[in-house]
């Protein structure tokens, strides 16, 4: 009887033996754990890492640059005046276009962008086709001082013609498209295909010359606006 408690004695200190074992282990494993945690939450100087230390990439979306690259708008100037069609400028004056002349390193806030064709006249009667990154439209018009012009269809969101109440000039068409104006400007009526005539040796032109000769000077701003689309 005695051997058998005695048994029993060291049976139940094992098991107590074994049982402490096991929560200390368990207790090392908690600890263990928070350690980990607290480590992964740390912050470097220079931000969040991952578990081997090293930073965390952003997840932010990239973002572009905040202005566009130098030449983007002296390029956009260059494709404007060689968009339009020499022989559609040629259509409106009597000396012979041998080209385009603008200046190729123009940019903002130097605009307005100018397209110029020099006629053989000379004497700077030229051919002018105004272009401007901006809604000028109502400007442009206004500064003819001849009222709100006469409407143009198929050039742009907006065409109008206007004449002066002389009607010796030949008119000025101003359109836009989106927020690109154009303004065509024809040299003196003498250098110009426009129908005229010249009683008392003042010119005049009718108001039906004046429509079909602005129909004309509107197709420079819509070879303009096709090299937008």
């Amino acid at each position: 009887m005695a051997l058998n408690a005695f048994r029993e004695l060291i049976g139940a200190k094992r098991v107590k033996g074994i049982v402490g074992g096991f929560a200390m282990v368990a207790m090392a494993t908690v600890l263990l754990a928070g350690c980990s945690a607290g480590s992964s939450n740390a912050t470097s100087p220079g931000g969040a890492t991952g578990p081997t230390g090293a930073p965390i990439a952003s997840t932010a979306p990239v973002g572009t640059s905040a202005g566009a690259s130098a030449g983007d708008s002296s390029s956009d100037h260059a494709r404007y005046c060689n968009a339009i069609k020499l022989s559609d400028a040629q259509a409106l004056v009597k000396g012979t276009l041998t080209g385009v002349q603008f200046d190729a390193a123009l940019r903002p806030p130097a605009e307005p962008f100018d397209c110029t064709f020099p006629t053989s006249t000379g004497g700077g009667d030229n051919l002018d086709v105004t272009l401007t990154q901006a809604d000028t439209f109502t400007q442009s018009v206004a500064d003819q001082n001849a009222g709100a012009g006469t409407p143009l269809t198929g050039v742009g969101d907006k065409a109008v013609w206007v004449q002066d109440a002389t009607m010796a000039n030949a008119p000025i068409v101003v359109a836009i498209k989106g927020s690109l104006t154009c303004r065509v400007t024809a040299p003196p009526t003498e250098n110009t295909t426009i129908e005229y005539a010249a009683p008392n040796g003042v010119d005049q032109i009718t108001s039906a010359a004046a429509a079909a000769y602005a129909q004309k000077m509107a197709i420079l701003c819509k070879d303009v606006f096709d090299a937008t689309s």
